[in-house]
């Protein structure tokens, strides 16, 4: 899924474990409570995605693009540095 463009998607409690998700566009979409442990999200576009209790364990987040991202634990990405460390 690599280039995928998921702009909007809703995958809320997705199992997205270990999946290849590297530059893909997940602009506003809703990954509440999504599995993503292991997945490789190299230069994919989170702007303004919720993430709200996902679970992020040794996910590659190399050039990730966070604005406005709802990080796993609720707090905002602009409020914490500018990143959600997972």
């Amino acid at each position: 899924m690599t280039r995928t463009n998921l702009t909007g998607a809703n995958l809320t409690g997705a199992n997205l474990r270990a999946a290849k998700l590297s530059w893909a566009d997940m602009s506003w979409a809703d990954l509440h409570s999504a599995v993503l442990k292991g997945a490789d999200l190299t230069g994919a576009d989170l702007s303004n995605a919720d993430l709200t209790g996902a679970d992020l364990t040794n996910t590659v987040l190399i050039n990730v693009i966070w604005n406005n991202t709802v990080c796993s634990d609720g707090q905002l990405s602009d409020d914490t540095g500018g990143a959600c460390d997972g």
